[in-house]
């Protein structure tokens, strides 16, 4: 029985893709379905999959699966299909997705080892949570440290005015809510989907948490998709939507929530050290020790508030 499905849409990341399934198949301790959903890639992605699922050289399907020493199991399945962008991708495989809990992770992202059991184990242990969010380490393109990432359950007023606090990489949730609950992307959003995701469901009274767990690297690439100049614009639509009231207010709820963090101690990060796979090291882990670590994340400061 599949007990976590991770869907990761993917679109000529061929250099990252290879990475981030590495980071999802080397996971113990948890059946695993990993579904990637291809746009049609032009890059040399598809010749990756067909050659790993070991497929002809003009399929547009496929999959591999093992059992791991400790006994679990992992599937890959992979196709490859136009789609109406990234929120469309995910939303087909979490329609394939058989998993009790699911998660979507980009291609340029990874898990940290022992992540996904970590997840799966809180969610046994916590029936109240619906949603739960986990910390992120953000790297340069080499695997270098930049930032660390550490979060807190969102707060409507912050994330309808500033921004989501939280990043999708460490985001995992019950497939029960896609069904009892709508909760699948809205897919007129090409950017920040996942904002207009969690706004959702806190309107929808759906119960989130937190863990004080770095679960995933987000690599900064320099092509991330809400960097873009349509990501500003849709930002802008999304400020655009009634009610204004709280626009008015925007420096107080970014002053609560950065008092929030302060109280939780989220400004001062405390030394650590994470496994990774990098280009130069795409099969074995390597070990990057952060003896610094900081809350700032150059270049998305007033973007994250």
């Amino acid at each position: 029985m599949i007990q976590v499905s991770v869907i990761t849409p993917n679109l000529n990341m061929g250099d990252w893709l290879p990475l981030c399934v590495a980071s999802v198949e080397d996971q113990q301790g948890v059946d695993i379905e990993h579904i990637i959903q291809d746009g049609g890639s032009s890059d040399h992605t598809l010749a990756w999959l067909r050659e790993r699922s070991r497929a002809s050289a003009d399929a547009t399907s496929g999959s591999w699966e093992h059992v791991r020493d400790d006994g679990s199991h992992y599937r890959l399945i992979w196709s490859s299909q136009q789609d109406a962008g990234m929120y469309d991708a995910v939303n087909k495989g979490l329609n394939l997705a058989k998993g009790a809990v699911c998660a979507y992770l980009n291609a340029d992202e990874q898990y940290l080892p022992g992540s996904l059991q970590y997840m799966h184990d809180h969610f046994i242990s916590h029936a109240q949570h619906d949603i739960v969010f986990g910390d992120a380490v953000i790297t340069n393109a080499d695997g270098d440290y930049c930032c660390s990432r550490q979060v807190l359950v969102p707060t409507w007023l912050h994330t309808r005015t500033c921004s989501l606090g939280v990043l999708t990489a460490a985001m995992f949730f019950r497939r029960r809510i896609l069904e009892d609950h709508d909760m699948y992307f809205d897919t007129s959003w090409r950017n920040i989907g996942d904002v207009e995701w969690v706004l959702r469901a806190m309107q929808k009274g759906i119960s989130m948490a937190v863990v004080r767990r770095y679960i995933s690297v987000f690599t900064e690439t320099g092509n991330n998709l809400n960097l873009n100049p349509s990501g500003d614009v849709e930002r802008q639509r999304l400020r655009g939507l009634s009610p204004q009231w709280p626009c008015w207010f925007t420096p107080l709820w970014t002053l609560l929530h950065r008092f929030r963090r302060l109280l939780h101690g989220l400004y001062h990060p405390k030394p650590f050290s994470y496994d990774l796979y990098t280009r130069v090291s795409p099969q074995k882990r390597v070990t990057r020790q952060v003896a610094k670590p900081t809350f700032y994340w150059r270049g998305r400061f007033f973007l994250m508030r």
